[in-house]
């Protein structure tokens, strides 16, 4: 869980062992009594930190979808980031949230983050606005990269930056989407020679 306060780690806590529940079932399931058992916390700690179910979903769909997800995460500049350390960084972030979740008991990611993602449109006050905003704005961040990219030489300027910005915000859904259906989970491997290869068709 990390360091902290005693009550940052606390709250850590119940956000972990919250989306395990959330992430693997349905919300109307996951009672805070369930809650309660699984963090071996009293009520009154719960409530403490989330004081209602419903916030603590959002909480959790938050950090785990919204937060961990983004491809600014490790990223502090990315005008002056190349187009390739940026692919690796954020592969690498992909491949550290997976082992980060496996830890957790989640043996596959993609299922997890798909479920919560579902779930949050129903129990998560306006999150289709949220959604639609958070991926406004992961695909200007690709935008921003690759449009670096262009005018620094990395890549063939005569490309559409719009149109590949959201070929390669997109690449990491379809083959996430696609890990639902595998006893393996998304392979994070294959989604980077995927990015490579797109990267490589780009150069001079």
């Amino acid at each position: 869980m990390g360091k902290g306060s005693k009550g940052a780690r606390t709250k850590q806590l119940i956000l972990e062992k919250a989306f395990v529940l959330f992430s693997n079932g349905a919300y109307n399931n996951v009672s805070l009594r369930k809650i309660e058992e699984v963090t071996g916390l009293s009520r009154g700690a719960l409530l403490f930190h989330f004081p209602a179910k419903e916030q603590m979903f959002s909480s959790v769909v938050d950090k785990y979808v919204l937060q961990n997800l983004s491809a600014s995460r490790n990223v502090d500049d990315k005008e002056k980031i190349t187009l390739k350390k940026f692919i690796n960084s954020y592969t690498r972030q992909l491949s550290d949230l997976k082992k980060e979740l496996f830890e957790l008991g989640i043996t596959n990611m993609s299922f997890a983050l798909v479920n919560l993602n579902l779930q949050a449109f129903h129990f998560y006050p306006n999150f289709a606005d949220k959604a639609k905003a958070w991926n406004k704005t992961e695909t200007m961040i690709w935008h921003a990269v690759i449009s670096n990219a262009a005018e620094s030489g990395e890549i063939n300027k005569n490309n559409n930056v719009t149109i590949l910005a959201s070929m390669f915000k997109n690449l990491f859904h379809g083959t996430g989407y696609e890990g639902i259906n595998t006893t393996n989970d998304i392979d994070i491997n294959l989604l980077e020679q995927e990015y490579l290869l797109l990267y490589n068709s780009l150069l001079r």
